[in-house]
């Protein structure tokens, strides 16, 4: 994971996760990488540094540690996508 990976047209910092275990990664052997938006990336950071994983245990959990349900995260995700429009 990469937290400063570079800055956005406004100035704001992004970062990378990048992982060659994700299955089209794993097909095409290409590393996959996914870039994380400033809303995204300092919660997500935040939760890294607090639950402090090891690098092969899952990225996404929940605050308490335990394995993230994938459709808790699609909504989250979808939230956030939606505010983004909304902001312009």
């Amino acid at each position: 994971m990469s937290w400063a990976a570079g800055r956005t047209a406004t100035g704001a910092v992004y970062g990378t996760l990048t992982r060659l275990a994700w299955k089209n990664s794993r097909n095409s052997g290409k590393p996959r990488r996914i870039v994380l938006l400033p809303g995204v990336l300092r919660p997500l950071r935040r939760l890294h540094d607090r639950l402090r994983p090891d690098p092969d245990d899952l990225i996404f959990r929940s605050a308490t540690g335990k394995r993230c349900d994938p459709s808790l995260l699609a909504q989250a995700t979808a939230r956030l996508r939606r505010a983004a429009a909304a902001g312009g």
